[in-house]
């Protein structure tokens, strides 16, 4: 469908032109104007865009009432008010189409070189889309490595705009390319068929909150690291409700706090800032994608250094506990701990809330890799077995002689995957 101001030119320049006895620009205009009804990119058209479109008729109508006034002067002499209003509301059309396609280009286009949907390839080969973000990730490092960032002639101010020019170099390739997964047995690289089993629970588990819910869905993922399996499960799920109103909570991420690279030697200083500054944008990265993918869904997002952090910050913002809490393949028994514990105090204030962990199971004298879905419950029943974890209990400050321990006791429902 065309732009509501092409079609109104259009109308009047119709009107414009019949009135003219030269009988060869009507079917130039007609055929011009109706393929401009006809989107060039189609993924434009999905996304609710027709600026393509708006384009193509106001060149379309800029040709034939060039035509028409280049082969009749007369008509022109006689007519020099007429014409002077077409050729401005033409000259006004060309360039208010060209404003709006090149401002929807510049909010919708995803460069990626390996794709022409970012989206699909995440949703169909999520596998394939890693590694090519590893890829870009691996030249990324590499260009950073060549500058040298870490020598002491390197200002901070210096080391931010470095940085952030070789990220948006870089988001030319992908521009989800700092998100990552965990390198280890489970990952989807070596072994896909486990984490493809986990999103599909995960996923369905969202689904039905989000299609039983008539307010905003909070989702909790653990352990986040490289933030790229919460948002394989994100997309999944977005992809079904692509209207949802979704709260994310990313726990455990590697973000550190701005005020952290000025403590401590030169050389530390530098790192902890170059880390900083590159978790921030893998976070810019991670939601922009999904606003950008998703543009009718309602997205909040909010980082948490840990479990305690967290829930700290839904009592101080009087939130709801989760609907949704999900891990996968947590690689020391800290975080697992964590987990659970978290896990157990979200059980013991919303029941209903659906949890769901990955964890590796070394099996065999050969030590073969299998993978389990652990569900948490409080209750005990004929598929769950007891179980308990020792927790740390910290305080604030730390002082090493009034820490002490606890025993989280729960039941877990183990299936071999």
């Amino acid at each position: 469908m065309l732009n509501p101001i092409s079609t109104a030119v259009l109308v009047i320049l119709w009107r414009f032109f019949m009135r003219s006895s030269n009988k060869l620009v009507m079917p130039l205009l007609l055929a011009l104007s109706i393929s401009s009804t006809f989107p060039a990119n189609p993924q434009m058209a999905s996304n609710g865009g027709s600026y393509f479109q708006g384009l193509y008729a106001a060149l379309s109508s800029v040709v034939a009432s060039s035509f028409k006034i280049c082969n009749a002067g007369s008509w022109v002499k006689n007519n020099s008010i007429k014409t002077a209003c077409a050729c401005g509301a033409l000259v006004a059309l060309v360039g208010y189409q060209a404003f709006t396609y090149y401002r929807d280009q510049q909010a919708n286009d995803y460069p990626d070189q390996q794709s022409d949907n970012l989206l699909a390839t995440l949703l169909n080969n999520p596998s394939n889309c890693l590694n090519h973000l590893c890829d870009i990730n691996e030249q990324f490092e590499s260009a950073c490595n060549d500058k040298k960032l870490m020598e002491s002639n390197y200002a901070d101010d210096q080391i931010s705009l470095t940085l952030e020019s070789l990220i948006q170099s870089h988001e030319k390739k992908s521009p989800i390319f700092l998100l990552s997964e965990s390198k280890c047995l489970l990952t989807r690289t070596l072994n896909p068929q486990y984490r493809e089993q986990f999103e599909e629970r995960v996923v369905g588990q969202l689904v039905a909150k989000l299609e039983s819910s008539t307010d905003t869905v909070q989702y909790v993922g653990f352990g986040s690291g490289g933030m790229y399996q919460d948002l394989i499960i994100l997309c999944k799920a977005l992809e079904s409700k692509p209207r949802a109103s979704l709260s994310i909570h990313l726990i455990d991420c590697p973000k550190n706090q701005s005020a952290e690279y000025r403590e401590g030697m030169e050389y530390i200083k530098k790192m902890n800032q170059v880390k900083y500054i590159k978790a921030e944008n893998r976070t810019r990265q991670f939601t922009t994608f999904l606003q950008k993918a998703f543009p009718h869904a309602q997205i909040t997002l909010q980082l948490h250094k840990n479990d305690d952090a967290y829930l700290d910050y839904i009592k101080q913002h009087n939130l709801p506990y989760p609907d949704v809490i999900c891990a996968a393949d947590i690689d020391s028994q800290p975080g697992i701990t964590d987990y659970v514990f978290l896990t157990k105090t979200i059980l013991e204030k919303k029941p209903d809330t659906d949890n769901t962990l990955l964890e590796e199971k070394i099996s065999g004298q050969h030590g073969n890799t299998k993978a389990n879905l652990i569900t948490i419950s409080l209750n005990k029943n004929s598929r769950a077995e007891k179980h308990e974890f020792t927790r740390l209990k910290f305080t604030e400050p730390f002082n090493p002689h009034n820490n002490n321990t606890e025993t989280i006791e729960v039941f877990l429902i183990t299936e071999d995957i």
